[in-house]
């Protein structure tokens, strides 16, 4: 497979329309992790003397040609996702600014037009073009060849392959055709705007994404604004821990302009509310939204109507539909969506383990798992058990090093006090608690007592179940983190919850008053700071049967990383 793969597309976008699968398929062979598609349709039967076949040129953006790019989007999200599938937009509009190509206008049966070559480079070059005319056909090889100079495309043009398609040519052989003329296709042009804006997430960038880039690049004549909502606007989001951090998500769409349509005036500014520069900004003329946030549209223009500024042309964009996923199916939205690709990700290894820093033995395979109160973590450990793993309970180790005349014990008397005592003379823990809770400096202290000793037991707990043949032992332990246990295991997997259904369980389960509730959770680390620490993460918050498929799917895909018996 090539490393870098162009299909060049030549006939009339009606063809193309009914034929979208087909090439995406054959397509599919030569183009292992990325395929760029150009569409240059060629439209009019040729002259037997033309002494140009093909060429590129650019063209007024279509409404047609917008929505074959929104059906190959579709199609590839549906049947090819591990394909990065990318538009190039070079030839719609007026030649960019800087020059990513070299343009000269020449006079043809249908006017002026502004033709170019490319100065992108590729190792191989698809085509739909196809004739029996041999004389036709090494015209057109080298008319390729001439567009795309920065090609290596062979002394043969033996990198300039014919798309193997299964059923009838896209183009008709007994017309072969030119790029010469338009004529003969029915399609609306685009009303361009000098200054396009929209805003979004844009978490892991997908085919939706890539759709409402499009539109915005064609509809721009001048300038795209980009507002990307900022890592606290984006909290609200679901699974908002799993996001992509800003900087990240703002790149993945420069990459992407810049890529499909270099020498766009682009500016990308993060976004704290859902109204950013649309505001304040009275150059703006053209917003692109989708049908879930054209409400927000109105609202901008409200808004610009009350500073005295003119209305924004609205463009709503169709969500792509998500295809039937045989994961989560009571979870996921019918649209293809950034939240779904989140959702998707739980139960998998999302993080590589480092074992350079661990001297700890192939096996056992060790999981610590964690999370914050509430967060499930015991019905978790259950549902491992369940399926084969043997669980170390930190918890009822820790009770263990609080018991009477423990050496634990007398060190926490001696710090806290007879007061935390029971009339039995245990340490009572809800008392010890209420002081810990109040006071950072205490609860660091009791801390310092109690996890080292927690420790010692957790290896020792660890040796036993090796001795008993166990191939995968699993660590539930509130405080991996913070006790910097993550040492003795192989991997780390955090189970989260939003922090008003931890409170709701929280009162529900101890009793405890809201503001005590809130109090303990944040006493802990928060779910972003765990998350940035796992190599897998389980989220409890929905139903029983979904919960279930996650640890089904980590534990499936565990069996696959398990090392080596020593």
């Amino acid at each position: 497979m090539s490393r870098s793969v162009l299909l060049l597309l030549t006939s009339p976008i009606p063809k193309l329309k009914s034929k979208v699968q087909a090439i995406l398929q054959a397509s599919k062979q030569y183009a292992k992790n990325s395929l760029y598609i150009q569409l240059q349709p060629m439209q009019k039967p040729s002259k037997p003397s033309s002494a140009t076949v093909f060429k590129l040129k650019h063209v007024a953006p279509t409404e047609d040609a917008f929505h074959l790019m929104q059906q190959f989007y579709q199609t590839n999200a549906a049947l090819f996702k591990q394909i990065d599938l990318r538009i190039i937009l070079d030839s719609f509009g007026a030649a960019p600014v800087p020059d990513p190509v070299v343009t000269k206008t020449t006079t043809s049966s249908s006017g002026q037009d502004q033709t170019y070559q490319s100065l992108r480079n590729f190792d191989l070059i698809l085509h739909d073009f196809i004739t029996s005319d041999a004389n036709h056909k090494n015209k057109f090889l080298h008319d390729v060849a001439h567009c795309f100079p920065k090609c290596d495309l062979g002394q043969n043009f033996e990198n300039i392959v014919p798309l193997p398609l299964p059923q009838t040519p896209l183009n008709d052989d007994a017309s072969p055709r030119t790029t010469d003329d338009t004529s003969g296709v029915a399609s609306v042009v685009m009303t361009t705007y000098g200054h396009v804006v929209l805003g979004g997430t844009f978490d892991r960038l997908h085919a939706g994404h890539k759709v409402l880039l499009t539109q915005a690049c064609l509809l721009s004549s001048h300038a795209v604004m980009i507002g990307v909502t900022d890592d606290n606007f984006a909290a609200r989001k679901v699974l908002s821990e799993l996001l992509e951090p800003l900087e990240v998500r703002m790149q993945s769409v420069r990459d992407f302009i810049e890529d499909v349509k270099p020498g766009t005036k682009l500016e990308l500014v993060p976004l704290q509310d859902m109204y950013g520069p649309t505001i304040t900004d009275a150059t703006m003329d053209c917003l692109v939204v989708t049908m879930e946030t054209s409400k927000g549209a109105t609202m901008i223009n409200t808004e610009r109507s009350k500073r005295g500024l003119p209305p924004l042309e609205v463009r709503i964009i169709d969500l792509l539909d998500e295809e039937a996923n045989t994961e989560y199916q009571d979870l996921l939205e019918p649209k293809i969506s950034s939240s779904n690709e989140r959702k998707l990700l739980l139960g998998t290894l999302i993080k590589k383990p480092d074992f350079s820093s661990k001297p700890i033995p192939n096996w056992p395979y060790c999981i610590g798992l964690t999370g914050g109160i509430a967060s499930g973590k015991s019905s978790l450990c259950k549902r491992l058990q369940n399926l084969g793993a043997a669980v170390v309970d930190c918890d009822k180790l820790g009770h263990q090093v609080y018991c009477k005349d423990t050496p634990v014990y007398h060190q926490i008397v001696e710090y806290f006090g007879k007061e935390i005592l029971a009339p039995n003379g245990e340490i009572q823990r809800s008392s010890l608690g209420k002081i810990v809770f109040s006071d950072k400096n205490k609860l660091h202290q009791l801390n310092n007592m109690v996890w080292p000793a927690i420790g010692v037991a957790v290896k020792e707990e660890i040796t036993k179940f090796a001795k008993e043949g166990k191939d995968i032992v699993v660590i539930e332990a509130a405080v991996l983190l913070e006790a910097k246990w993550t040492h003795m295991v192989h991997e780390t997997w955090v189970a989260i919850i939003p922090k008003n259904e931890a409170v709701k369980r929280i009162m529900e389960r101890n009793n405890l008053s809201k503001e005590d509730a809130e109090a303990r959770i944040d006493s802990q680390l928060s779910n972003k700071e765990r998350v940035e620490a796992a190599n897998v993460v389980l989220c409890t918050q929905w139903d029983y049967e979904i919960t279930q498929q996650q640890v089904e799917k980590a534990w499936k895909l565990l069996q696959g990383r398990l090392l080596p018996k020593d």
